[in-house]
């Protein structure tokens, strides 16, 4: 399953934290790292924090990297994942060189840094021993929008329209199997250990099990007892404008029917020229843009400091009049 939270208070930065749990491992990730947004998470948790993902690099979701930075800027083991547009190899190595390390010489850690610009993923390594001076280049990955694979989840990303390239992301879960119990009973097969060979993949279809003295094919058992289910999905997206039909066939492509998506709600209906000039959606058009997507429920977030609690109640309506399932962060406590 995919959990998360929406860090950061109503009006300021903000950012989410979602944790990829699958029952043995808890894979952790941040998406944008807004200021003042990380203080509630514990030290342990920033610092087995696996991948930061930047929708872009403005001040609002970026002023709380170094507060992951100080976590994890010499962590053994695995680098920091960090991904983002166009630039973003330049921007995360400016950000460090900009500290002084004269006593990293030596020390583990480092920093995995990717850009993608809608056709390829270049990816550079930054290391702390090296006082991050040398950015040692892989071989850029052709690719349409996959960014980060991992056997337990991937990342999508697509390339949007904020006046600069910012990045929309799609966390999802593999396909899951399970046992249909109730075809199980109407076989009249007990449970016992050769379940696990029918779930396992590393076994041939032609591999057999004993059950109840009889041998019977795995492939055979797999497809009168095996179902599959898609896994959890997450969406999230900020700071765009989506005006353009190609670019709501790629949202319609990549975001369709997530489990939960998470997007901007920075201007009302009444400021709809202030939202064009500054590349962003207003509450309407998330609606809108919610009711072709058909999230299970959409979470609003990123809202503008100059409304109310009253004012943001409204906004939040002028959502629910297209998408119904719409709510803000339960910690926020509106609407």
């Amino acid at each position: 399953m995919i959990e998360f939270e929406v860090l950061g208070e109503i009006g300021k930065d903000n950012c989410v934290a979602a944790c990829v749990a699958t029952g043995t491992a808890n894979h952790r990730l941040l998406l944008d790292c807004g200021g003042n947004c990380l203080h509630k998470l514990p030290r342990p948790y920033l610092y087995g924090m696996q991948a930061v993902f930047f929708s872009h690099f403005h001040f609002d979701h970026y002023a709380g990297f170094d507060e992951l930075l100080r976590a994890v800027w010499c962590r053994p083991g695995p680098f920091l994942q960090i991904v983002g547009p166009p630039g973003t190899c330049r921007i995360i190595q400016h950000r460090l060189l900009g500290y002084l390390w004269n006593n990293a010489v030596g020390l583990p850690g480092g920093f995995r840094v990717s850009e993608f610009d809608g056709k390829q993923l270049r990816t550079i390594r930054l290391l702390t021993t090296e006082r991050f001076e040398i950015a040692h280049e892989e071989p850029p990955v052709a690719t349409s929008g996959l960014v980060l694979q991992h056997e337990d989840f991937s990342v999508d990303a697509l390339l949007l329209d904020h006046g600069t390239e910012c990045l929309g992301y799609r966390i999802q879960e593999p396909p899951k199997q399970s046992i249909n119990v109730t075809r199980l009973e109407s076989l009249g097969y007990g449970a016992g250990p050769w379940l696990k060979a029918v779930r396992n993949p590393q076994l041939a279809d032609s591999c057999t099990v004993d059950i109840g003295g009889a041998p019977q094919l795995l492939g055979d058992l797999r497809r009168e007892l095996l179902v599959t289910r898609s896994g959890a999905s997450l969406g999230y997206l900020t700071d765009f404008r989506a005006d353009d039909a190609d670019v709501r066939d790629q949202l319609r492509q990549l975001f369709s029917h997530v489990d939960t998506l998470i997007c901007e709600n920075n201007y009302r209906d009444t400021e709809r020229e202030l939202a064009l000039q500054n590349y962003h959606l207003t509450a309407t058009e998330v609606g809108t843009l919610a009711v072709e997507l058909q999230p299970r429920r959409l979470v609003l977030f990123h809202v503008s400091d100059r409304y109310s609690s009253s004012e943001l109640q409204e906004q939040l309506q002028e959502v629910r009049a297209h998408f119904v399932d719409a709510s803000f962060p339960e910690s926020w406590h509106i609407g």
